[in-house]
């Protein structure tokens, strides 16, 4: 049997240390906030071949990375993060593709590593399905659901 391979985090940090997730101070009233290290992680695993995120990158996908002050709960049990795919006027006003969602007000209660966060921002950018149509090249952005209770290409991070 191998060594088992010593976990790295892509933002450099340790992957053991925790993730200050925004006080409810922090979001001074607003529901939303933008976060660049968020983006920063997302960015990284979609410019890094070994994620097999890359399309992102090469169909210049545009993603937002937002913090949600508020809990969401589905079935009784609490929501991470979402992915959703922009359209209509909020895509015009946006100008961007798709939105991830991490939810703070679920996540507080959490003591959430670096590790958890890089395994959550790939979760939830696993959720772009990008299609480059046959007869005309046009490239076109989806949402794709889930395989099971995850993304098969996501057992690598566990």
């Amino acid at each position: 049997m191998s060594e088992p391979q010593e976990r790295t985090c892509i933002n450099g940090l340790s992957p053991d240390s925790l993730v200050r997730v925004p006080t409810e101070a922090q979001f001074e009233g607003r529901d939303f906030m933008r976060s660049k290290e968020l983006k920063k992680i997302g960015d990284a695993l979609c410019q890094s071949e070994g994620f097999g995120l890359i399309a992102i990158t090469l169909y210049e996908a545009q993603v937002e990375y937002l913090w949600v002050n508020k809990a969401k709960k589905k079935a009784g049990k609490a929501v991470l993060g979402s992915c959703f795919k922009e359209t209509g006027r909020t895509k015009f006003y946006a100008d961007r593709d798709y939105t991830i969602e991490l939810y703070a007000g679920s996540l507080r209660d959490f003591k959430l590593t670096q590790w958890q966060l890089q395994a959550l921002i790939d979760h939830e950018l696993r959720h772009i399905d990008i299609q480059v149509d046959d007869e005309n090249g046009a490239v076109i952005f989806g949402i794709v659901g889930h395989d099971a209770r995850c993304h098969s290409r996501e057992t690598y991070i566990l």
